[in-house]
This record gives C-alpha cells, structure tokens and sequence, in this order.
C-alpha cells in the first residue's frame, strides 16, 4: 500500500497559533483538548463523542477537558441537541468547516484526536495529527491500525465481529464504552497523551514524511521494473532517478 505523506513541517505544532485559538476559545492553557475533525454524518457516527464526553465529565478528576468538533454535515443539529441535552454547552465548541489553514491551527491547539467512524481507509487527519504532536484513537478499521501503534501512539479501538473483509460493528452502546476507556487511559496517566504525541511525530518522521514515501515509491517502481527485465531478457525501460522528485528525463 502507498502510504500519505507529511510535509511534516506544515504541521508540527505552531505555539502562537496554539495559544491563540485556545484563548479565542477560552480555554485555558492546561485544559486538555479532545478533537473531533470529520464530517458530521451518519458513517463518521459524531454521536459517539457526545456520549463519550458525558462519561468523562462525569467524573470530577476531568472536569479540565475541552472537547472541539471540527467539520460540518447533517448529524450537526443532532450533535448540538445531545451536548445540550448532557449540559455540555461549556465544554464543547463546534467550529464548522474548517479551512486547511484553519486545521492547522485547530490540530496545533489540540492534545488528542477522537475519529469513531464506521469504516474507514487511512484518514489523512490521522497523519497530520501525528505530525502536530497529537495522540489519537480511532477504530480498529481499514489501515489505521497500519498507522497509529496502539498504546504507543494512540488507540486503535477494536469495534468489529467478523472478518477484515465481512464484519458487523459491535453495538453503539460497546463502542461508547470501548472508546471511553481508550480516552480515560490517556487521560488518567500523567504524561501519557505527550509521549503518545511524542511516539506519533516520531513515526510520522521516519516512516510517513513526504520523501520516504516518494523514496518507497520509486524504489518499489525500480523492483517492478528490473522483475519486468529479468522476465523479458532485455531493457523494457531504464530506472526512475534515485531523486525523491521527478528525474529530468521524465521531465
């Protein structure tokens, strides 16, 4: 699999942008801030974090946590009526669409990612909250678990029966539960969301950054290529340049 890659300096987080959402926000320097970034529709399941963010704030050891819905869709008004429902008014912020600048500033201000989607391939929001020095949780679909490590970086939230390729969700109620405690490990280890975000940029560095994966990608090309030769006895076409950018004869 071909694999996103980071301009992970685009992302890395920016502290005057940090401190400056934060404030727009109102929301102080030690509260942690959990970050729904998705569209609001019924696979992405927007709900699920309403309901997590009750049983988290239902206890009193978290009262600091903060919780932003980044994005836009039809699950909005129902969104809006279960944190007011639940009497979270104060501790959740909708923020709509946001622009890819404006992400970047969101993700800088953010400490962990939440996604509870129903299916999913690798979100690319995944990416560049690891590289904004973020943990995450997520489901246990698709190829995130090729991504995030879980208990390194993040969590990788099991929420399936069956088979990779013919499976049903567990019900909400489970998933809640299983995505609660993902979140509560996080949020009751001291120092563990920063060492997540720490494993999680680190990853992002070494296995996901712009030019190894432009390098992956050639050097799988070339193998392809030289198999092709081998095959056929003669140059069927000379090897892409070792440069992770276009080499000047394909140019």
């Amino acid at each position: 699999m071909l694999h996103v890659g980071v301009a992970v300096h685009d992302y890395i987080r920016n502290m005057t942008s940090r401190a400056k959402l934060r404030k727009s926000l109102e929301i102080s320097n030690r509260t942690t801030v959990v970050t729904l970034a998705a569209r609001l529709d019924a696979m992405k399941q927007p709900l699920i974090l309403c309901h997590v963010a009750s049983r988290i704030l239902k206890s009193s050891r978290h009262r600091s946590v903060h919780f932003v819905v980044a994005g836009d869709g039809d699950q909005r008004i129902a969104l809006e009526k279960c944190i007011s429902a639940n009497n979270m008014n104060k501790q959740f912020s909708l923020l709509g669409y946001q622009s890819i600048d404006e992400m970047k500033e969101v993700l800088s201000a953010s400490d962990i990612l939440f996604l509870s989607s129903q299916m999913e391939g690798i979100p690319c929001i995944f990416y560049e909250a690891m590289a904004a020095h973020m943990a995450v949780i997520g489901p246990d679909v698709g190829g995130i678990s090729e991504l995030v490590v879980n208990n390194v970086t993040g969590y990788v939230v099991p929420v399936k029966n069956g088979t990779e390729f013919q499976y049903s969700l567990i019900s909400v109620e489970e998933q809640i539960r299983r995505y609660s405690s993902a979140l509560l490990n996080i949020l009751d280890s001291p120092g563990a969301g920063r060492r997540m975000g720490k494993a999680g940029l680190r990853r992002i560095k070494t296995e996901f950054s712009i030019e190894k994966v432009v390098t992956s990608f050639i050097r799988t090309v070339n193998a392809k290529k030289m198999q092709k030769l081998k095959l056929f006895g003669s140059s069927v076409c000379e090897p892409l340049d070792s440069n992770p950018m276009l080499n000047e004869k394909g140019m």
